[in-house]
């Protein structure tokens, strides 16, 4: 028996500031059938409450807790790993969140773990320090590899450009993916809330990140589109 949706965020429920048509009505209708909705997302370079509060701006009711983003998996990543040999290639707020949790980096040649995540201020300056971080790490550790993400003016570079310019720098790949298509934010919804893969069904718009991720945790997945929107999911819901 489904209990739980696990929701892309950018193309299903969302173009950057603009709510897919029909989004919000799936949402509810979702909610009064009595299936918890987590708003699963690979966006690394905001914290969850910043996510949660862009979400109630469209006029889904939503709360911190409600969202599971890479960003805080990562986070908890880090602070499982007990070290302060640990060099962080992302955004302000991500780091910012790093230090709320008493996480300690170091210069990128004291590095023994690279996290690499989504900052749209990377420029040359930062990609060089990732790349000497990355020369001395022995484990390289990324949020996600998204080529591009969608905006209501069209596709930006997503995460995965900034993990390619580093990676391909110092002919390395990572060592472990935290975001989709990996499965650490199910294991850790099954975790917190006790349901199991076949309690959860996700719904996204890319079968090679949401779906991949749906079948590794052996949970249902089901495809949205522009021609096939949230909307019409609820219907094909198990």
């Amino acid at each position: 028996m489904i209990k739980a949706v696990l929701l892309d965020l950018d193309g299903t429920v969302y173009e950057g500031n603009r709510l897919i048509t029909g989004a919000d009505e799936a949402i509810r209708i979702m909610r009064d059938r009595g299936l918890k909705v987590i708003f699963c997302t690979n966006n690394s370079s905001r914290p969850r409450n910043r996510i949660a509060e862009k979400i109630e701006k469209m006029g889904i009711p939503c709360e911190k807790g409600d969202v599971v983003s890479s960003g805080f998996i990562a986070t908890e990543y880090a602070k499982s790993l007990g070290t302060d040999r640990l060099y962080l290639c992302g955004s302000d707020d991500l780091r910012k969140e790093f230090i709320k949790n008493d996480i300690h980096m170091c210069e990128p040649e004291d590095c023994e773990t690279l996290i690499i995540g989504m900052d749209t201020d990377f420029d040359y300056g930062k990609m060089t320090m990732g790349v000497r971080a990355a020369l001395h790490a022995e484990r390289i550790v990324i949020c996600n590899k998204d080529r591009l993400f969608p905006t209501e003016s069209g596709p930006k570079p997503g995460s995965g450009a900034i993990v390619a310019s580093i990676l391909s720098a110092v002919d390395r790949k990572e060592d472990t993916i935290l975001g989709k298509p990996g499965t650490a934010m199910m294991k850790y919804i099954s975790e917190t809330t006790g349901f199991g893969a076949d309690e959860m069904v996700v719904i996204g718009d890319s079968p090679g990140s949401d779906g991949a991720m749906a079948k590794a945790y052996d949970s249902t997945f089901i495809c949205v589109s522009p021609e096939h929107p949230l909307i019409d999911a609820v219907t094909r819901l198990p």
